[in-house]
Order: C-alpha cells, then sequence, then structure tokens
C-alpha cells in the first residue's frame, strides 16, 4: 500500500525528485525487491548528480552519502559484492 501511495503522488507527479526514489528504494529493500531497490537508489543518486548546483544546497551533506551507503548495502544482498566494495 504504502508504495502504491508513493508512486501514485509522489513519482507520478514529481519522477525526477531524489528523495522519494530513495525512500521507494527503502521500502523496496525491507520487502526484499533488491532489484527495485536498486534501480531507485541508482535513479536517486542520478538525479542528485546530474541536478543544476545549488538544488541540494539545503540538504544534509550526509544524505549522499546514505544513498551510497544504502546501495553498497542493496548491491551485496543481491550478490554483486565487487560492485559492492567499490
Amino acid at each position: 500500500v504504502a508504495l502504491t501511495i508513493r508512486e501514485e503522488n509522489g513519482l507520478a507527479l514529481t519522477p525526477a525528485n531524489a528523495h522519494c526514489h530513495a525512500e521507494m528504494a527503502m521500502v523496496f529493500m525491507k520487502v526484499g525487491e533488491i532489484d527495485l531497490a536498486e534501480t531507485h537508489l541508482r535513479l536517486a543518486l542520478r538525479i542528485w548528480r546530474e541536478a543544476p548546483k545549488g538544488n541540494f544546497a539545503n540538504e544534509p551533506k550526509h544524505r549522499f552519502g546514505d544513498m551510497c551507503h544504502y546501495l553498497a548495502v542493496v548491491l551485496d544482498r543481491g550478490k554483486k559484492h565487487d560492485e559492492a566494495s567499490k
């Protein structure tokens, strides 16, 4: 239910929302949907990196680091150990 609500209200309206993708990834990770979690984390990181300078100026610096960490965890759980260690 939470994923459906997030997709319908979050990503449908703002598909380039890094936070929304990261939150969805966390939910997918908790329910064991590792491939979907990886997809959403990669999208979140890409959006964050490609955003015009200043878009995330008010965001805590650790948020990007958290997403990188979560991606490493997801990759490890998905048996992509070499990639997770990079």
